[in-house]
């Protein structure tokens, strides 16, 4: 028990008989010669330390918090269509078949639901391409950094990639449009999850639309897709589609 009068004894009086007020002092509090306070003689030493905590700092020290996961993307999303009007949303200018551009981003569109938030990219020393033989000008392919683009070299085709990722959401399902497409090309999709792949590749064959395409793992979730050229095929990619488990993802 602590001493009668002293502080931490006036602390624990019991209403209706309160100290005028609470005293705090932390353990290393100093007598009055300067000298730290002895325990054993000293009636203003506490021996008492009360420790706490806020409920939310203890459940964050133990990693059980909820975590900021980004969404799946809602049911019935529709394609993002890569349409020079679509494109044009990126700020990016397209010269000819050229944008000059490893990666660009196009915004999400109004709700409910709207095209979802989308970052294409290409590999170092490639560029992005539109077909620019179209018209209007559409469909995504890739390009040599360097040198001149066109109807012969703008298509997606050898070692080149095209990435397409989710801003900041998730989906099950992908279709994907593809010009340019003979039943005999091959179309490759990696699946990814915040950059680490999910499941093994799947290859695509014999028809220009893939429609619900998944991850091998099953129910598994993705943020993105690279798609690449299987073979000799070569190829423009119209539009992407990511979808919810739901909904029949059809480009």
């Amino acid at each position: 028990m602590p001493p009668a009068n002293s502080d931490e004894c006036n602390n624990t009086l019991a209403l209706p008989v309160p100290p005028a007020s609470f005293v705090q002092r932390l353990p290393q509090v100093l007598a009055a010669n300067g000298q730290p306070l002895n325990p054993a003689v000293d009636t203003n030493h506490f021996d008492d330390v009360v420790r706490f905590q806020k409920i939310e700092e203890f459940i964050a020290s133990t990693g059980r918090g909820a975590r900021d996961w980004p969404e799946a993307v809602a049911p019935g999303t529709p394609s993002v269509p890569f349409t020079a009007a679509t494109l044009a949303t990126s700020g990016v200018t397209f010269t000819g078949f050229s944008s000059g551009q490893q990666t660009l981003t196009i915004p999400p569109a109004a709700p409910p639901p709207g095209t979802p938030g989308v970052t294409v990219a290409v590999q170092s020393g490639q560029q992005i391409t539109i077909d620019n033989s179209a018209s209007p000008p559409a469909g995504l392919g890739v390009c040599h950094s360097t040198g001149i683009c066109n109807a012969t070299n703008a298509e997606l085709s050898g070692a080149e990639t095209l990435s397409f990722k989710l801003v900041d959401a998730t989906a099950y399902k992908l279709g994907v449009a593809l010009k340019n497409f003979t039943p005999s090309e091959t179309a490759q999709i990696t699946f990814k999850l915040n950059g680490v792949q999910v499941g093994a590749v799947v290859s695509c064959t014999g028809s220009s639309n893939a429609i619900d395409l998944t991850p091998t793992v099953a129910s598994a979730a993705f943020d993105e897709v690279v798609i690449g050229a299987g073979g000799a095929s070569s190829f423009f990619i119209d539009a992407v589609r990511f979808c919810d488990a739901s909904t029949s993802c059809v480009p």
